[in-house]
């Protein structure tokens, strides 16, 4: 009888939580069990995956793509990580597509500013929602209580 080793045992519970943090959509608390455990095992084949699926939820391409990728290195039989990589790939084509002209368009926005800094648009996709139904208020860049009674302007502070 062989008994695991205690980071054995620690990448195989690490690797269990993470997956069930990702069933209850608890994905920052997924994505850090699933780096916790790379720490100890860097070629875990569980933890890049999961940690890829979070990467994948929050439209973190490239990330995605770096855990894939290395996740093929040391698991090349691994189909359904191959699958992924291939959407992944197709996402940031995508992306790269979507992004020609977003310097004119945000010039043109600017326009919009007024002398005393107050914006009159403000329209902030948050990661990994790439149409959310009113984008202009997803948190954390604007929520009811911040607007008042007040909807014509909004000012945006960016550090």
């Amino acid at each position: 009888l062989s008994w695991p080793t205690a980071s054995e045992l620690y990448v195989q519970l690490k690797c269990n939580l993470a997956q069930l943090y990702i069933k209850q959509q608890r994905w920052v608390d997924a994505k850090q069990v699933a780096t916790a455990t790379l720490a100890v095992d860097p070629t875990c084949e569980k933890a890049l995956y999961r940690r890829a699926l979070v990467h994948i939820t929050f439209a973190d391409w490239v990330e995605a793509r770096r855990d894939l990728e290395e996740l093929m290195t040391s698991h090349p039989e691994n189909s359904e990580a191959a699958r992924k990589l291939v959407e992944v790939k197709q996402a940031l084509r995508e992306k790269v597509e979507q992004m020609k002209g977003v310097g004119v368009k945000l010039s043109n926005a600017m326009e919009d500013m007024t002398s005393d800094g107050t914006l009159r648009k403000l329209c902030v996709l948050i990661q990994g929602h790439a149409h959310p139904a009113d984008a202009r208020w997803t948190w954390p860049w604007g929520t009811e209580e911040w607007l008042g009674p007040s909807r014509g302007k909004a000012v945006l502070a960016v550090h």
